[in-house]
């Protein structure tokens, strides 16, 4: 019985380190690629996104992320405003910078964040709590 439990163990430790190590990489691809300098840019300057530079964001996000922008569009059926949350929140962008990439203000976008963990869980949430769960997607 021991046996089992260690071994059960020892493949959840190895999926554990295998997902983190594949999460790294991704984010590593994502801080060098050059769709993540153009919104990194955009934000110290405090300057809207053009659509296309949202596109080639989202796009890159999609490749990088099995497809996520298109699992939360066609289950959730979310926004453009809640799709960019959600891409800059992957990305780990702070509240503030997606306030400033997003033109609304730091309130605005907790809001926003606090909805969208209930609309995706059914539960009432934090905005926290819905970071951690996109991040984990």
């Amino acid at each position: 019985m021991n046996d089992r439990k260690s071994d059960q163990l020892r493949r959840m430790k190895e999926e554990t380190n295998e997902w983190m190590s594949e999460n790294n990489q991704r984010l590593q691809e994502l801080a060098a690629s050059p769709e993540m300098a153009t919104m990194r840019k955009r934000c110290a300057n405090r300057e809207l996104p053009s659509a296309d530079e949202w596109e080639e964001f989202q796009t890159m996000m999609d490749a990088l992320n099995s497809s996520f922008v298109q699992q939360l569009v066609s289950v959730f059926h979310l926004s453009t405003q809640e799709i960019h949350v959600c891409l800059l929140v992957k990305a780990q962008f702070k509240p503030m910078e997606i306030a400033i990439l997003t033109a609304h203000s730091k309130e605005a976008i907790s809001s926003t964040r606090r909805r969208l963990y209930k609309k995706i869980t059914g539960k009432s949430g934090t905005p926290e709590q819905l970071d951690k769960l996109i991040m984990e997607w």
